[in-house]
């Protein structure tokens, strides 16, 4: 193919079992996930590129390497919380030197911290995708110590990488009005395999809403969407609401909070899934809420339209309007209150003209941007532009 790539991120190792000579059981549990990153990488090694993986893992103690016939994986590892005092020197130093050592012609980091500066000091052209808004996660976390490290880290990163990109708009106008950069968007892809050909029938019994979340925090805003939903079971009582993602299992933060309120009637908590059984639920379900208060793009809303189910998202919330080609492909409302998610959810599922709208442009919006062909072309487009001029 010309070149080859080598990919500086976190990456889960099980993705690429069939890429790997005899992988040890125990090694295709490491990694820190990156699921966007995942599909990339496959998408780069079905085109037949030989790529090159560099990432960390926070319970090995020694280095691991793994190979196949285009793939090698280094995975180093990752302190705990002291690699947040010297701003994960030893971490990068693994990177970096391996980088280096490596005979790939281009390192491609994704998101805009320690992985991004272990490739941005190594000797190789570099590209970095920033995948969220640093500033935003400041404000809204609650460790602001350890986020304003890593504020800095990312402020350090962008002013001095020569090559970046987006994943979103929303994260290209982050990087115009913080930093003055004009930079071009590369979305995460999905893998085109998983889109349903087949028009979704309007359910015109039980109505099943889900909502994808990871941590049941402030800014995920599910809270309000339990309260919304309370409201919604006034008028609607046989809709159901399942609640899939790390804290929403059975006896965990949010079962706990909705109990405590009495606002858990009708709710499924269901907990952490893996990534196929997430999109099970999905297909099955008639209609998916996401109301995250600020998303640097939003996988669960492109899960959700490749399925045919409908979505809501907010319309301040980040690249979601966007996402949803600004409410083309997707309901948007303000998610900041709960009286406008339960007229948003109401409007949709008791409308089969509406729904079957959401549910057909949601699927063409899907193959028109987000399918994986449309990205890797745009991706090797970027690295050949790096290399070559």
């Amino acid at each position: 193919m010309g070149f080859k790539i080598g990919v500086c991120s976190p990456i889960q190792v099980l993705k690429f079992k069939d890429y790997l000579n005899k992988p040890n059981k125990n090694h295709l549990n490491l990694g820190l996930g990156g699921h966007a990153v995942n599909r990339i990488i496959l998408g780069l090694l079905e085109e037949g590129y030989i790529v090159e993986i560099f990432t960390l893992d926070p319970s090995i103690k020694n280095s691991i390497k793994l190979s196949g016939d285009n793939l090698k994986i280094n995975i180093f590892p990752l302190r705990g919380k002291i690699r947040g005092l010297d701003v994960f020197r030893k971490e990068i130093k693994f990177l970096k030197e391996s980088i280096n050592n490596s005979n790939i012609d281009i390192i491609h980091a994704h998101w805009s911290y320690e992985y991004a500066l272990a490739a941005l000091k190594s000797d190789k052209p570099h590209l970095i995708t920033v995948r969220d808004n640093a500033k935003a996660i400041l404000k809204t976390h609650n460790d602001k110590l350890y986020r304003l490290l890593r504020y800095f880290l990312n402020s350090y990163v962008i002013r001095n990488a020569n090559n970046i990109i987006a994943n979103s708009d929303y994260i290209k106008k982050y990087l115009d009005e913080t930093f003055r950069l004009d930079v071009d968007v590369i979305p995460n892809p999905i893998d085109d395999k998983k889109i349903d050909s087949d028009v979704r029938v309007y359910n015109t019994g039980r109505k099943d809403i889900v909502s994808v979340n990871n941590g049941f925090s402030k800014l995920k805003n599910v809270k309000l969407l339990i309260i919304a939903f309370f409201e919604v079971r006034r008028k609607l009582p046989e809709c159901e609401l399942l609640l899939i993602g790390k804290q929403y299992g059975e006896n965990e933060e949010a079962q706990y909070w909705a109990r405590k309120e009495g606002f858990d009637d009708g709710v499924q908590f269901i907990g952490r899934k893996t990534n196929d059984e997430v999109l099970e639920i999905i297909s099955k379900s008639d209609l998916l809420v996401h109301p995250s208060l600020e998303e640097s793009f939003g996988n669960p809303l492109i899960e959700a339209m490749i399925k045919g189910t409908p979505c809501i998202g907010g319309v301040n919330s980040g690249a979601v309007p966007w996402v949803l080609d600004y409410g083309k492909a997707g309901l948007l409302v303000n998610v900041r209150h709960p009286v406008n998610i339960a007229d948003g959810i109401e409007k949709i599922l008791t409308d089969k003209k509406i729904w079957e709208q959401y549910s057909r442009k949601g699927i063409k919006n899907v193959e028109d941007r987000f399918i994986l062909p449309v990205v890797i072309s745009q991706h090797i487009k970027k690295y050949k532009k790096i290399l070559y001029t």
